[in-house]
């Protein structure tokens, strides 16, 4: 017999003749399996839902990824008049620092350090809340505070 000859390895028979050539019985001898063309429908099938499955979240991250870049692209207008505003605040903190170099002169380094990082910290708290209204008036495609914003923010004060 063919399987003594296989030494205990499974042979399997695919018949997609109509009518089938391979008796359905041979699926109880052990070791021997007939797959019919129903079998191999049945599986094509499952594996279509299975891709179509996946197709489908393919899909559903791509358009996150698409609305991701999206809102991201609208914060870009954001962009310039929060790097203004950050230099202008910058500009402003290290004047005042420059304006009261001589009552700091007595101070260790690591005092100088600890004020300077101190009026850094200051200056970002300060322009969080601007800077997140920018970004958010951007994400909403809010253009009309954003312009505000914009305008609020640009002008140099001196």
């Amino acid at each position: 017999m063919i399987l003594h000859k296989r030494r205990g390895k499974p042979v399997f028979f695919i018949d997609i003749a109509v009518p089938r050539d391979v008796d359905p019985a041979v699926n109880r001898v052990e070791g021997a399996f007939v797959y019919s063309i129903d079998d191999l429908q049945q599986v094509a099938a499952q594996n279509l839902t299975q891709r179509s499955n996946e197709a489908a979240e393919a899909e559903r991250i791509v358009t996150d990824e698409v609305e991701r870049f999206h809102q991201n692209l609208q914060t870009l207008d954001a962009v310039p008049t929060i790097l203004a505003l950050q230099q202008h605040a910058e500009q402003l903190r290290l004047a005042e620092l420059e304006r009261n170099r001589g009552k700091l002169a007595g101070m260790t380094p690591e005092q100088q350090a600890a004020v300077e990082a101190m009026t850094r910290s200051m200056m970002n708290k300060f322009l969080h809340g601007p800077v997140t209204g920018m970004r958010e008036a951007a994400n909403r495609g809010d253009t009309e505070s954003l312009n505000f914003l914009q305008r609020l923010f640009s002008r140099k004060q001196n």
